[in-house]
């Protein structure tokens, strides 16, 4: 008979839901500075997904699931985006970079410049009111850190 009790929640990484992203949407998972380097080098904009643990903040999920909708549309449309998963290992770090206290936390960046941040899940009208307005700013430093715009991993 199967069982539907987990008895151990699974690590984000091994989330079906985030492992979908990583494989199927071709999102790089963050583990340091060189890759945010090469990320910004890839695309204009960037989306970062910070999540924790799924078990504690499941709205995780829910972002997952929305967030590639979200990206091909504006792909649609001509916006050179791509979305990346931070790693549970640096997103503390890099949570006090970006200055952000509610989880899961999308973060934009162009060119990895900071641009601003979503946090939680949000309505789709939502999304599609805050995401060109986010788009359309100009980069600036990080709000919580200081580490430079340019060449992060220098």
């Amino acid at each position: 008979m199967m069982s539907f009790i987990q008895e151990q929640p699974l690590a984000f990484i091994e989330h079906p839901l985030i492992q979908r992203l990583l494989v199927e949407s071709d999102y790089p998972l963050l583990n340091t500075y060189q890759d945010l380097d090469q990320l910004a080098a890839a695309s204009e904009f960037q989306v970062l997904l910070f999540g924790e643990q799924p078990h504690r903040f499941p709205e995780t999920l829910d972002i997952a699931v929305v967030l590639p909708e979200l990206l091909e549309g504006l792909r649609a449309q001509g916006v050179d985006i791509r979305g990346a998963v931070v790693s549970t290992e640096i997103e503390k770090v890099w949570q006090k970079r970006y200055g952000f206290r509610e989880w899961p936390t999308l973060v934009f960046l162009k060119r990895g410049g900071y641009l601003g941040q979503i946090s939680r899940i949000q309505n789709w009208d939502d999304y599609l009111r805050q995401i060109p307005v986010i788009l359309a700013k100009t980069p600036v430093a990080d709000p919580g850190g200081d580490i430079p715009l340019a060449n992060l991993s220098n």
